[in-house]
């Protein structure tokens, strides 16, 4: 989110807690209160998709790293100790399938990751199981690399869909910010009708509607308060 989202939210978020304080003051008159309620959706809309943004994909792209790492250990060891039966057995292709290297899978794109593995591990269990455990391959090297294949599988597409959907989110803010600014011209246009029955709470939104220019850096001097928009 941009600095000068960032305040015009803190603007909002002023606003709020006057709105709060003074609701019994504005909620009869229904054109004021209907703008405070069309402010109230929208903030909430915003700080929904704000949360949304702070989903990157660095964290999810190193969660499907890791898996991918457990993955390619586990295949490449219980593989290269298959491989030997299916030599010893005379099983050729099956050897082939099943000597994959941690970099061979490692370094494979991710669907090809996937599908050596999903190939060596169909070709270990086509195996016996007490040929295998003579060779060092346990029930449990083969359930192993079972979920490891499942738990890569489902985080292949997870950093792509993080990044799709922190692009939704920062693509709708401009609208949504039009819309703000749009209830908040209504509501500077009405706040006079308080001027007689309610100067408090009139003084009060109008000191809160000034948006303090917050700069992205603290090298610069603050900023004077802007008129608001």
């Amino acid at each position: 989110m941009e600095t000068a989202q960032i305040n015009y939210l803190t603007m909002v978020e002023a606003t709020e807690i006057i709105f709060g304080r003074y609701t019994t003051t504005w909620s009869p008159l229904g054109a004021f209160a209907a703008e405070v309620a069309s402010v109230r959706s929208i903030y909430e809309t915003i700080t929904g998709h704000s949360l949304t943004q702070l989903v990157e994909s660095g964290p999810v792209t190193d969660a499907k790293d890791t898996a991918k790492k457990a993955l390619a250990t586990l295949a490449s060891e219980l593989g290269g100790k298959a491989s030997v039966l299916a030599e010893i057995l005379g099983d050729l292709p099956a050897a082939a399938l099943l000597n994959q290297s941690y970099s061979d899978i490692y370094y494979a794109t991710d669907a090809d990751a996937r599908d050596y593995s999903a190939n060596l591990l169909k070709a270990a269990t086509g195996l016996d199981s007490a040929d295998l455990l003579n060779y060092g391959v346990t029930d449990k090297d083969l359930t192993d690399l079972t979920a490891a294949l499942e738990t890569y599988k489902n985080k292949m597409g997870t950093p792509r869909a993080a990044i799709v959907e922190h692009k939704a989110a920062t693509d709708q803010l401009p609208a949504l910010f039009d819309g703000l600014r749009t209830a908040f011209s209504r509501l500077d246009r009405l706040a006079p009708s308080f001027r007689t029955s309610a100067p408090a709470f009139l003084a009060a939104y109008e000191a809160a509607r000034i948006i303090v220019d917050r700069a992205a850096t603290h090298a610069a001097p603050p900023a004077k308060p802007t008129k608001p928009a």
